[in-house]
């Protein structure tokens, strides 16, 4: 069952970088990530869409998606969905589109993975919050 709380609008498409990096991550490293992860969010922001052109619908949808550090998309995968498979759907194919991401900055040599939100507003503002339909 789905319950209805409406949020006010804060104006980013995909507000932050939730989660960076791997647990291993040396100090240095954790900064040019967080350097690559705003990259990321900025250059993911280019390519988001409604679905169709359906802005009615409303959501949040948490997509995890992996990097090598040439900027190749290895996986993604729907962490938290938004219970619309329109809205799912759209965030996944938009990290999809989004490939070739910008490639990490020096010193980064491994793969690693980034957790995005993709909040999908009405016109009037509104974000529909789900419950009860996780997906990880």
């Amino acid at each position: 069952m789905r319950s209805r709380r409406t949020r006010k609008p804060c104006g980013l498409l995909i507000l932050a970088v939730l989660l960076s990096g791997s647990p291993a991550s040396a100090e240095n490293d954790n900064a040019a990530i967080r350097a690559w992860g705003l990259a990321i969010v900025t250059h993911v922001n280019t390519f988001k869409s409604y679905p169709g052109g359906r802005h009615n619908l409303a959501g949040t949808v948490v997509i995890r998606f992996v990097l090598d550090p040439s900027g190749k998309l290895i996986e993604s995968k729907i962490t938290r969905s938004s219970c619309i498979d329109e809205l799912d759907q759209e965030a996944l194919a938009t990290v999809r589109r989004a490939a070739p991401f910008p490639a990490s900055p020096p010193g980064i040599t491994r793969q690693e993975f980034f957790t995005l939100p993709f909040i999908y507003r009405t016109p009037n503002g509104e974000i529909q919050e789900s419950s009860g339909c996780q997906t990880s």
